[in-house]
């Protein structure tokens, strides 16, 4: 499909009056931001971006993973950025009580004969919610928390009133069982598996750094300045007949989503445009989906390959050699097995040739797909370099 423009005509048509930057200043502080907790947060590219791209598009994320990954943080570190955003955070238990998520029942207001929650400092009241255990949720927190996350509103003396929240962080350690939490799961459009550092360089900087923070910022107002502009940029026809041929393409495969969660998926790749500093929504933009159409952790090397050919073949095949030698790597043998120094020396070779691969493929692919082709290549050389770094320490070399 024919790739998206960047006129100047067009950018003055999304940029804003007077005291408001315009579409290119105020994207280039929300990549300042990404740019700032990429640095300060090591290998959570993925994730960093999914926050944004959530907040842009008004939709919340779900990371999913062990303890200890820094799922807080990242909620935490990008709330500090929006400048007069209020955070609230929250471990969920079964026992969890609604009093602890939208507040106190009011005694002021049980003397007259009325029913209102006090909501300060709870999530009626926050812009960036993290939400820890998310499904051990019960049932008298799930209904108001359904509400909250996908109409803004909560349900408080009587009636229902708008809240200020612009995303929702949700953490797990494991997938939700029961479908009365299949409501809640779908609430999360952006999805991540996340797992613990893997490189030296990661580690040293996990364990030496400080707490997370960030000095880039931009104000609530530029933030709803954004979400206007996301809103704005276009979906051409062409484009929603390459979205439904995805969606036939997925299906076939087994991967089928919901027509709200397509609905949905289209805010997305608005939010991803956006940020890229295009007009309107191309095939370029489309492996953003990868982390959106998932319901399996399985299903996520499925899709990889599908989306992304849709914005370049050769980046389509640098995920497949991607996905080919993650699973290759999985199959290691333990260090003190017998069998493992002849397939370290045999995965070694081929991680080599991997990367050759990828790199050639790179330097095949268009612009818009070198920096995508990049990243995977960055995420194979770490994996190649630990792994070399392990055979040497087992194999005393």
């Amino acid at each position: 499909m024919k790739p998206s423009t960047k006129t100047a005509a067009a950018e003055e048509t999304l940029s804003t009056p007077t005291t408001i930057p315009t579409a290119a200043a105020l994207r280039a502080k929300f990549r300042a931001i990404e740019g700032e907790m990429n640095q300060t947060l090591s290998e959570r590219e993925r994730e960093v971006h999914g926050i944004l791209i959530a907040s842009l598009a008004r939709e919340h994320v779900l990371i999913l993973g062990p303890a200890g990954t820094a799922k807080s943080a990242l909620a935490h570190t990008y709330c500090t950025a929006i400048q007069g955003a209020t955070y609230f955070q929250w471990l969920l238990t079964r026992f969890s009580s609604p009093e602890e998520v939208f507040g106190p029942v009011s005694l002021a207001g049980l003397k007259e004969d009325r029913f209102r929650r006090v909501t300060a400092g709870k999530l009626p009241e926050a812009n960036v919610v993290f939400l820890d255990e998310c499904f051990k949720a019960n049932s008298a927190v799930l209904n108001s928390m359904l509400t909250a996350f996908n109409e803004r509103a909560f349900d408080n003396d009587g009636g229902r009133s708008p809240i200020p929240l612009e995303t929702v962080v949700g953490a797990s350690n494991e997938l939700p069982e029961g479908p009365e939490l299949a409501a809640l799961y779908d609430r999360f459009i952006l999805r991540f598996w996340t797992k613990y550092t893997v490189t030296e360089e990661a580690f040293h900087r996990l364990v030496t750094g400080g707490e997370p923070s960030i000095s880039s910022t931009v104000t609530l107002d530029e933030l709803h300045q954004a979400q206007a502009q996301v809103e704005a940029i276009k979906l051409t026809k062409e484009i929603a007949a390459e979205l439904f041929k995805l969606r036939n393409e997925l299906a076939v495969a087994g991967v089928v989503a919901s027509d709200r969660r397509w609905r949905k998926a289209v805010r997305v790749l608005k939010a991803e445009a956006w940020l890229a500093g295009d007009v309107e929504v191309s095939t370029d933009h489309f492996p953003v989906l990868a982390n959106v159409l998932w319901d399996t952790p399985p299903q996520i090397t499925q899709i990889h390959p599908i989306v992304s050919k849709y914005a370049s073949a050769e980046l389509a095949d640098a995920q497949e050699v991607v996905d080919a030698m993650v699973a290759y790597l999985q199959e290691m043998p333990t260090k003190d097995s017998a069998e493992y120094p002849a397939k370290v020396t045999g995965v070694t070779k081929e991680l080599r040739k991997a990367l050759d691969k990828i790199k050639a493929l790179q330097e095949a692919a268009k612009d818009s797909a070198k920096p995508k082709i990049g990243a995977l290549h960055s995420d194979l050389t770490k994996r190649y370099k630990k792994l070399r770094e392990e055979a040497s320490e087992a194999l005393g070399l």
